[in-house]
């Protein structure tokens, strides 16, 4: 299983990275708070915030495949994060910086922070190991109308998960592509430390667009992404529970209450755990391919492609993903109480 590495514990290099850590959960949730504040603070925060909603409305650089800065994206901030768990990028296959991708990540986990860090942000060097890859990681259309995190999502290398915004990416040039988070909302509930349960089986939507753009899979799992925080879903027919529903069928996600640490606290609190998180990735080409097997599999670009052909290109993906996670769950699995879980297709 895996175990952090050698590094610089100096109470220098221990404090950056429990203030990024601590930093990073703030920036999510605070910036609604932070926004309300100014809303009311004066009459001058009062017409900032106006034309600042009349902005978040009009916008949409989220459906036209975002964009992001690179000071940003290369920031000091989120390379302590990445060093805190610490995260990293396994790749068993170079990409072709000529070919699109559509990245399928796994598992979701509370936030998909192993994607956020590991194929959006640079802080674990994506732009080194995959050079040419133009990647944008994407999420739900309500994360762009959030004040101040639709900014950090867009300058971190965000985009909205809408076909439109998919069909955008790839089709702006050799080496574009995305990140899907396939589960979604719906695989939320089943994260937790010792789960490796994904929605997966009646995903057929991002394997269509796929064969519809001549784009490559990348079949990802984000090791340790299950072992952040650990989730508390209210259990069905609860108060709780029909407040968490009302959100995710109106807002499209679940928010559940889940238990992470404080620096110097295991246990409670809003930090994510201290655990390695490894994204391994193999690159596979749909198009002219080698799948988990071995054999060359051919597949032309089809604008309008039939159920079967879908299906057929649907289960090689989830036997590659399959494939991926056996190869390495006992390297990479993050070290606990937990024993290794079985991959769980839903």
């Amino acid at each position: 299983m895996m175990k952090p590495k050698p590094r610089d514990n100096s109470f220098k290099a221990n404090f950056m990275r429990a203030s990024a850590a601590l930093i990073v959960p703030i920036l999510i949730f605070g910036s609604p708070l932070l926004y309300l504040y100014i809303l009311v603070s004066s009459w001058y925060g009062f017409s900032f915030c106006l034309l600042y909603a009349a902005y978040i409305y009009w916008d949409e650089s989220h459906e036209e495949g975002g964009y992001s800065f690179e000071w940003f994206r290369n920031g000091s901030l989120f390379k302590w994060y990445a060093d805190y768990h610490p995260a990293k990028i396994v790749k068993e296959a170079d990409l072709d910086p000529t070919r699109n991708y559509i990245f399928g990540y796994h598992p979701h986990g509370l936030l998909a922070m192993g994607a956020y860090t590991n194929l959006a942000l640079n802080a674990t060097g994506f732009d080194s190991v995959f050079p040419g890859i133009k990647n944008r990681v994407l999420a739900l259309r309500a994360s762009f109308y959030i004040p101040f995190n639709r900014e950090y999502y867009l300058r971190g290398g965000v985009a909205c998960c809408s076909k439109r915004s998919i069909n955008n990416i790839l089709r702006m040039g050799p080496g574009h592509s995305c990140t899907l988070v396939v589960g979604g909302a719906a695989e939320v509930p089943l994260g937790g430390p010792g789960k490796a349960t994904l929605v997966l089986k009646n995903r057929l939507g991002f394997v269509k667009m796929a064969l519809e753009n001549g784009a490559d899979l990348v079949p990802v799992f984000g090791f340790g992404e299950n072992h952040l925080v650990s989730l508390e879903l209210p259990k069905p027919g609860t108060f709780s529970r029909k407040i968490q529903d009302f959100i995710k069928h109106n807002a499209g996600f679940y928010f559940p209450y889940y238990r992470g640490r404080l620096p110097f606290i295991e246990g409670f609190g809003l930090m994510f755990r201290q655990v390695p998180l490894v994204t391994v990735g193999k690159g596979h080409t749909f198009t002219n391919a080698n799948i988990a097997v071995g054999k060359p599999i051919h597949v032309t670009k089809d604008i309008n492609p039939s159920i079967e052909k879908i299906k057929e290109l649907h289960d090689k993906y989830v036997k590659a993903l399959v494939d991926l996670y056996d190869r390495n769950k006992y390297t990479y699995h993050p070290e606990s109480s937990y024993p290794v879980p079985d991959l769980i297709i839903q």
